[in-house]
């Protein structure tokens, strides 16, 4: 019964997303950060099945990054060679990828699935050197099931993939806590922005 009821909620919840979405509320934030209040209280719940319901979403989520760290491992070189046939396109927003860094971009997959997550510095003109892709596990890029940068009902969704890196992180080897990436998004505003 609890997993119906929580799947309603989550349906719920998604249906209220769109909608402000649609109205380009800007309300979609505090729907965020009321969602992720319910999360919390779930993580202190010590119900058998909804600790089975999260156990099989963390699993879930965990392989699909493990397949994404798979398919995004590459040289700087082939990275170069994705940018140059516009195969990879610059994000608008790397924040969470600049954890104690300041110097990530953010690069998505045509689909918007994948991520790269590149080191950047500038020269002395001031235009980006690409140094490296970030395999940091804090900082490293994660699958998205929702494309930010896709049409309004997939950027709505992208909010999913945000709550599950809160959750989860970017995969089983990210050694943050959850306490620490819910700071670090309720504190994003910082010195590294987006």
């Amino acid at each position: 019964m609890r997993n119906i009821m929580f799947c309603f909620l989550l349906f719920s919840i998604m249906c209220v997303l769109i909608f402000m979405v649609v109205k380009k509320s800007e309300g979609i934030y505090k729907i965020e950060e009321k969602i992720l209040s319910l999360i919390i209280h779930s993580q202190h719940t010590t119900g058998i099945e909804l600790k089975l319901f999260q156990s099989k979403i963390r699993n879930i989520y965990y392989n699909k990054q493990s397949t994404h760290e798979k398919k995004t491992n590459i040289t700087i070189e082939q990275f170069m060679e994705l940018v140059d046939s516009n195969k990879v396109k610059l994000a608008r927003n790397a924040t969470f990828h600049n954890i104690n860094d300041c110097h990530n971009l953010k690069y998505l997959s045509h689909h918007g699935r994948y991520e790269y997550i590149v080191k950047v510095e500038k020269d002395e003109n001031g235009n980006d050197l690409y140094i490296k892709i970030v395999k940091d596990p804090i900082n490293k890029g994660t699958y998205n099931y929702f494309n930010q940068e896709g049409n309004w009902l997939q950027r709505s969704m992208h909010h999913v993939d945000v709550i599950l890196w809160l959750l989860y992180g970017t995969g089983d080897s990210d050694p943050s806590s959850f306490d620490e990436r819910l700071t670090f998004y309720f504190n994003r505003k910082n010195k590294c922005g987006g």
